[in-house]
């Protein structure tokens, strides 16, 4: 370990190996400090060796470093407002005539992008889409509770036809129901003790005992028990042990080596939902994916053994499949990385299908080399390169995210449209300004306006080098700007992370994703998750047969 003395009132630099850290942590683990400050002072550790290692390899700049600890917003209207106020939001700029990038004028007066006039139609369209209704007024009606218990009360003393008791003269007639909404609270898993009568005979000495009721079946887990279990872990990322310490404080114990076993019967009639999935999912039109890091304690035990040059890492691939109109979403967690597991996908897809349209970001870790597919590279990737420049290089990156703004503005516009009508706005709106934003990036090089080996010019390599796939929207039918829906399928994964930090097993982590995969699906296609997982475990044998008919967005016409 070496202290390298800084200047008064700085913090000295001290440079330590991996073998000393796990020394020191070890004399750390085995002192006599309570376990939170040995957590915490373990947790500073880490976090100081990790940040000196990425600054020293240039792989953590101060400007990540800034973000690392105080993340601020990507979205155009808060990173203007940071600034001086000289630029307008164009989420409501559908009535202005000029568009946002045209008012800015960059130092080395760059060709600007043009300015996109929209039809009336289209500008009464977007002025009365969903996206601009005022949203969080008043109360939820109780109309909108679907899976609500509802009571008809009936008036104690009167009923239609009767004289009216106040003019008596006139009958009354129906004139409809009031609405109360009553919320009542209970344990997510509730528990229910029968206890049946039995009756001895005094000189034969049978016994007779009462006949339980039918609901009650030969499992002492009901089928709602464990789509609750189901939801809790892995639709809301509470972990196993912190539902068994909340039902302890209602009363009714849970292990939470049960709750796995419940979980794992439910997988193994989910999982007839989950294949069915896979291939409606091989067979879309349009496939997203994306990685992100994940434990499994069985595969680190397993890198121990082995070497440098051998795959160690593992990861949970998110997949959002566009299959009719049904968004399907899948995980697979494992050694495979996304473009392995697109490959296991796509295998399953029918040759006589068109090529289909893959999305995702520019890893190469993402992309297949046994199918051919059309790539589209998430625009959002390219953008957030200039937003986290935006400090240091203030008009240029506003150049761009204001150019960009205007295509995001007009897909806003398009939402509506058919693939083709959409792809025609776009190349008679959008393709202009992505051809003047191509041609002021290459100026910024040829000229030497912008350094190409600066933090700017990275920013601009990169969309330079990944160009056909970012402006991919401009010449395909159907192809998204963005892998925004993979990214937030991905929070998914990363919040049940948070919560559980990893898998015990591969078998376990088999278990979340084909779990995950249903309920998430389940969720998106608007249904009740809750009576879905339920109607799967009542319906079982027909599941297991005709699996295909237990799809969410079908299974109420089969039921």
């Amino acid at each position: 370990m070496k202290i390298h003395k800084n200047k008064k009132n700085s913090p000295d630099r001290i440079e330590m190996s991996e073998e000393e850290l796990s020394t020191l942590l070890k004399e750390i683990k085995s002192s006599t400090m309570d376990v939170s400050s040995k957590n915490t002072i373990t947790s500073i550790l880490i976090s100081y060796c990790w940040i000196s290692t990425q600054l020293e390899k240039g792989l953590l700049s101060l400007r990540k470093l800034k973000s690392f600890f105080f993340p601020s917003s990507e979205k155009s209207k808060k990173i203007k407002k940071k600034l001086d106020g000289s630029f307008e939001n164009t989420k409501n700029d559908s009535d202005k005539s000029k568009p946002l990038a045209d008012t800015l004028s960059d130092p080395e007066k760059p060709e600007e992008p043009p300015v996109v006039h929209t039809s009336i139609d289209d500008e009464k369209n977007d002025a009365n889409s969903p996206s601009d209704t005022p949203k969080g007024h008043g109360k939820t009606p109780a109309s909108k509770y679907s899976s609500a218990d509802v009571q008809i009360i009936s008036h104690e003393s009167l009923k239609v036809g009767d004289i009216c008791p106040e003019c008596r003269v006139s009958p009354l007639f129906e004139y409809g129901f009031g609405s109360v909404l009553c919320l009542k609270g209970h344990p997510p898993i509730s528990a229910k003790v029968y206890k049946p009568q039995k009756l001895r005979c005094s000189g034969c000495l049978i016994l007779f005992t009462a006949s339980l009721p039918e609901e009650v079946g030969k499992n002492r887990f009901h089928p709602t028990a464990k789509s609750m279990i189901a939801l809790m872990n892995y639709g809301a990322g509470l972990p196993f042990y912190r539902l068994e310490g909340l039902q302890s404080q209602f009363g009714v114990p849970l292990a939470d080596s049960t709750q796995f076993d419940q979980v794992e019967s439910l997988a193994n009639i989910a999982n007839y939902i989950f294949k069915e999935l896979e291939k409606c999912a091989a067979n879309a039109d349009i496939i997203g994916h994306d990685d992100t890091g994940i434990r499994v304690l069985s595969l680190m035990e397993e890198n121990k053994s082995k070497t440098d040059k051998e795959r160690r890492g593992m990861q949970t691939t998110a997949v959002v499949a566009k299959f009719n109109k049904h968004k399907i979403n899948l995980f697979y967690t494992g050694r495979d990385h996304a473009g392995e597991n697109l490959n296991h996908l796509l295998d399953k897809r029918e040759p006589s299908l068109s090529i289909p349209i893959q999305v995702s970001d520019a890893s190469p870790s993402n992309y297949t080399t046994e199918f051919e597919t059309i790539i589209v590279k998430c625009l959002d990737h390219g953008r957030r390169e200039f937003v986290s420049l935006i400090d240091a290089f203030e008009v240029k990156c506003v150049y761009v995210i204001d150019a960009l703004a205007e295509v995001y503005h007009n897909d806003k516009i398009t939402k509506k449209m058919t693939d083709q009508q959409r792809l025609d706005y776009h190349k008679e709106h959008s393709a202009p300004i992505m051809n003047k934003l191509n041609a002021w990036m290459e100026n910024q090089f040829e000229n030497h306006l912008t350094e190409p080996n600066s933090t700017l010019g990275g920013a601009i390599k990169y969309f330079l080098k990944h160009w056909n796939g970012l402006t991919e929207f401009i010449r395909t039918p159907g192809a998204p700007l963005s892998n925004a829906e993979v990214e937030r399928l991905v929070k998914k994964c990363v919040l049940r992370r948070k919560n559980s930090l990893h898998y015990k097993t591969e078998f376990g982590a088999k278990v979340g994703d084909i779990l995950m995969s249903v309920i998430q699906t389940a969720s998106d296609s608007g249904i009740n998750v809750f009576k879905y997982l339920t109607d799967l475990q009542v319906h079982n044998e027909r599941v297991k047969n005709n699996p295909e008919l237990w799809l969410p967005w079908n299974y109420l016409l089969n039921i």
